[in-house]
């Protein structure tokens, strides 16, 4: 534990409340306030305790000789961990669940706990993080492969894709069960209820991949942010030359807005950041803004969003462009909807053909792919399927006990 940590631990001490009563039982804990009301649909009439298992978000400490007894029972070197067990242990659920599908800390308690309840990791992005870990490992960035230590008792996972690439990786799951995304299930369901009526209003959606801003230097990939730069930078053009009706999603929110706009300011034009201004969308001002550009736009581009995935399964659209040197951020899928590092004219080609083409056309180029990446369903939601899903687990642990 490095000197950063042991200040941010010994400021939350201070700043946290702290409650002397023992939290009562609960059928489900939500692991992780981050995400968590991403998951209000999903767990729609049923009681749930929520976990805050980041120093830096946590808010509450529960104090109690019952904690303080089960505390002593689990610890093995390891504060938080046993502080966690503990509190899971006194609640006794029959599921733990989470929106973070990437969390080390989810896969320390699982591994420990996974015997007596049902560990549920729900699948919130696309995912590059084998590749990256291999990668700093080849470049001797890491010492260690941090893939090992990832350990997921059950993944609702996106589609067929993830098993593959969790199986080739060698990635520890047990059970699979691929029910798309939660997130556009989230935003579908909104426009349902809202009765929003989204008509096609634009040619091409840029959606930002602001991820990548600052990710060179930490994973050692050269000229990564070069890259994205000229992607973004060969659509802006090429809508301005076909004089097509634009729009740019923004990706961060808040105060990390404020890096991802001056990213564009230092690497464009004055022409191009005006323009890329006057045709975006914030997240600040609509939650669901990027999902409604995606909806109504005849192409979407962008480098590795989730939103290309889901845009391809509802039957939308798209162009990933990796316009950089490393392998790491190719889309899953080659062919008509993706393209590697090329040139303006190239790039134009392609998305000149992508754009003119009839949307049976482009899914007849695509095979059977189309729901290999992202299930999805018009007739059973993501939540429902997922929602039902966890009943089963509930009633299965039920019977269990009772016998």
């Amino acid at each position: 534990m490095n000197f950063k940590n042991i200040s941010l631990i010994i400021k939350k001490i201070f700043e946290v409340k702290y409650s002397f009563k023992t939290p009562k039982k609960h059928d489900i804990v939500v692991f992780d306030n981050v995400g968590s009301k991403d998951l209000k649909n999903v767990l729609r009439n049923k009681e749930y305790f929520i976990l805050e298992t980041r120093t830096e978000n946590l808010t509450k400490i529960y104090v109690s000789l019952n904690i303080i007894k089960e505390y002593f029972k689990n610890f093995k070197g390891n504060f938080k961990n046993a502080y966690l067990i503990s509190l899971i242990k006194i609640m006794n659920p029959k599921v733990v669940l989470t929106f973070c599908d990437n969390s080390f800390k989810f896969f320390d308690i699982a591994k420990s706990m996974e015997k007596k309840v049902d560990f549920i990791a729900i699948q919130n992005g696309a995912r590059y993080d084998f590749k990256i870990f291999k990668h700093k490992v080849k470049k001797k960035i890491n010492n260690y492969d941090f893939t090992k230590n990832f350990f997921i008792p059950n993944f609702f996972c996106f589609g067929q894709f993830e098993i593959d690439d969790y199986r080739k990786n060698k990635i520890k799951v047990k059970n699979f069960f691929p029910v798309g995304s939660l997130n556009l299930s989230n935003f579908l369901n909104f426009k349902k209820k809202q009765k929003i009526n989204l008509k096609k209003k634009y040619d091409i959606c840029l959606i930002s991949d602001a991820c990548i801003i600052g990710m060179a230097k930490n994973n050692g990939l050269r000229n990564c942010e070069l890259g994205f730069v000229k992607m973004t930078k060969y659509t802006i053009n090429f809508c301005i030359k076909k004089k097509l009706r634009f729009i740019f999603a923004l990706a961060r929110l808040g105060s990390l807005l404020d890096g991802e706009l001056k990213f564009y300011k230092k690497h464009l034009t004055k022409n191009e950041y005006d323009y890329l201004l006057k045709n975006a969308v914030k997240r600040d001002d609509d939650k669901y803004s990027s999902y409604k550009a995606m909806m109504q736009s005849e192409v979407v581009v962008s480098k590795f969003t989730t939103m290309l995935r889901e845009k391809l399964a509802i039957g939308g659209k798209i162009l990933s462009c990796n316009m950089t040197p490393t392998n790491i951020y190719d889309f899953p899928i080659k062919g008509i909807c993706s393209i590697k590092n090329c040139n303006y004219l190239k790039f134009e080609d392609k998305l000149n053909n992508v754009l003119n083409m009839s949307t049976t056309a482009y899914f007849s180029l695509l095979k059977n792919k189309r729901n290999y990446l992202m299930n999805y369903n018009s007739k059973i939601s993501t939540i429902k399927m997922i929602s039902d899903q966890i009943n089963i687990f509930i009633k299965n642990k039920e019977m269990e006990n009772a016998n």
